[in-house]
């Protein structure tokens, strides 16, 4: 059994040191005052909230509205994979207001080691399928001041923001897909009638990232189904009883290190090889579904909520719910996620959602070592995408649909 590694961050000290007025440190330097960091405030799990490719497209955009609008910078744009270049030039488009992000050093720190991404990143085309002369169009519209917000999706500065303030208001966190917005100065039909779905909107938002094989979407999986008519609290009430007073209902009473070993004890009981008859495979659903994964997979497959599931899951990977268009930039491609209402209908239509036991990775016989459940969405004229059932971090709250290409 593979066991639980911790990963040091520094995160937290680091957001101190960035709110100091008037900081000026190269990476270098910052590594070191990351070593003086105490345990204590070492955090187990990766944090994503500052993916150092996120302020690479904001970078790469804010330079591209500074060159059609010819304002002079005045910087050494030669190398930018070099991470005291990169934050030089973030800095000087913040001062520019030109470019909004309150983190670029935890972007920064993020950076280490991904110098190979960064230049990835920065070869992408993204003049969203416009010939050149429309694209220069657009951005020459991007408004004058704070056009290009690097937020995550979490939008904090409402004097940045408003309209996307505004824009967000009933959506939940999950269909907030983008991490870069470009708010425009006029609706975006003003600009270049009938080029966007959305026209109506002055946003356009981008969702980055690092690679391909990233996760597409996330979605609570007692949460969904509890949204189209299933058993939502029986399924949270059957994993506490099934994972133990210990293993789940008191999980957030305990240190780091009684967390550590508590969730290797819940891992433990919900390996494929715990589930289902032994030595069957691991997407049979047995008569006896005492074991919490196998009654979550009767609640998946067996109670009519297949389809719909597998139609929820492509709405949130195509951004259904967004009013604005939204795009999604990888190291290999850019390209929409926006659609039409009748090419998502399509979509749903023209795709089949089924049980998937190569995910399992049965290796001489014999179950890989991972938590979870594995189904395999196939989308006609989009490819083959694997949906994992997992864990996020606690084993107290829902797992999770997580698609992947």
């Amino acid at each position: 059994m593979s066991t639980y590694k911790k990963k040091p961050e520094i995160d937290t000290f680091m957001y101190a040191l960035s709110s100091v007025k008037g900081f000026a440190y190269t990476y270098e330097e910052l590594q070191e005052y990351a070593k003086k960091i105490p345990s204590s405030t070492k955090s187990s799990r990766k944090n994503t909230d500052t993916e150092v490719c996120e302020l690479v497209l904001g970078v790469k955009l804010g330079l591209t509205v500074a060159n059609i609008k010819n304002i002079d910078l005045d910087l050494d744009l030669s190398n930018l994979s070099n991470l005291d270049n990169l934050k030089i030039v973030a800095e000087k488009l913040v001062e520019a207001e030109i470019l909004v992000c309150d983190n670029i050093i935890n972007y920064i720190i993020d950076g280490k080691n991904k110098t190979l991404k960064i230049k990835q990143h920065l070869k992408q085309n993204i003049e969203f399928d416009l010939p050149s002369d429309e694209f220069n169009k657009l951005i020459s519209n991007v408004r004058n001041k704070h056009g290009i917000i690097v937020s995550g999706k979490n939008i904090s500065k409402e004097q940045h923001s408003e309209l996307i303030i505004k824009a967000h208001e009933g959506l939940e966190k999950k269909d907030k897909k983008a991490d870069i917005h470009i708010i425009f100065k006029e609706p975006l039909d003003k600009i270049l009638p009938n080029k966007f779905n959305n026209g109506q909107s002055q946003i356009l938002g981008i969702s980055v990232k690092q690679t391909n094989d990233c996760t597409k979407a996330n979605y609570s999986v007692h949460k969904l189904i509890g949204e189209l008519g299933g058993s939502e609290v029986e399924l949270q009430n059957i994993k506490k009883e099934y994972l133990g007073e210990d293993l789940c209902v008191n999980l957030g009473k305990k240190t780091t290190e009684e967390k550590d070993i508590i969730r290797q004890k819940a891992k433990s009981l919900l390996l494929p090889h715990t589930h289902g008859d032994k030595g069957v495979d691991p997407t049979y659903i047995p008569k006896d579904k005492s074991h919490y994964y196998d009654r979550l997979k009767h609640e998946i497959q067996e109670t009519g909520l297949f389809d719909r599931i597998k139609d929820k899951l492509i709405g949130l990977m195509y951004s259904e719910k967004a009013p604005y268009d939204n795009y999604e930039i990888t190291n290999t491609n850019f390209y929409k996620l926006t659609h039409t209402a009748e090419e998502l209908e399509t979509l749903k239509k023209n795709s089949t959602l089924e049980p998937y036991r190569d995910g399992y990775n049965l290796k001489d016989g014999e179950l890989s070592d991972s938590a979870k459940l594995f189904y395999k969405l196939t989308i006609q004229t989009k490819g083959s995408f694997t949906v994992e059932i997992r864990h996020k971090g606690e084993f107290s709250s829902s797992p999770q649909f997580q698609i992947m290409k």
